[in-house]
């Protein structure tokens, strides 16, 4: 099976990502009328610099002994990152990460649990092996695009 996404469906995908509430333990107002973009969503949003990689980067931080140098890399916390989403146990984690999203803001997310995926590095090897194309449909695919 193929599948193909087009920019508009992305970008229509992407927008619902900006418009729901935020859970209990974020701070913020719901966007207070539905979020459009333009054919192009990262002309007019900021791309959202996740959780995940904020605390990555505050952590590292932390080891900073210079306190000039440790504020510039605080700044780094707040550049706009993809989420990559390359394995199926990161998908419950997706409505968390949407729901944190500001209404000014977009989330990237980065589809890549592909099949047999290995590149020869050994950088890149993934949990589903060749042949696996209707496993990926079912449990990565499917689990994406449907309500949870």
């Amino acid at each position: 099976m193929k599948y193909s996404f087009t920019f508009s469906a992305l970008s229509a995908a992407l927008a619902v990502t900006t418009v729901f509430a935020a859970p209990a333990q974020v701070e913020k107002r719901a966007c207070s009328s539905a979020v459009t973009l333009s054919d192009n969503p990262f002309t007019s949003r900021k791309l959202y610099a996740n959780e995940y990689y904020r605390k990555e980067v505050v952590a590292a931080a932390a080891a900073i002994n210079d306190s000039s140098l440790k504020a510039k890399a605080l700044k780094v916390a707040d550049v706009g990152t993809f989420k990559w989403i390359d394995t199926i146990s990161v998908i419950p984690t997706i409505d968390a990460m949407i729901k944190a999203v500001p209404c000014d803001q977009i989330i990237g997310l980065v589809i890549y649990d592909l099949p047999g995926r290995d590149c020869a590095a050994k950088a890149s090897n993934g949990e589903l092996p060749v042949g696996s194309i209707n496993r990926y449909k079912t449990e990565y695919i499917d689990r994406m695009f449907s309500s949870q």
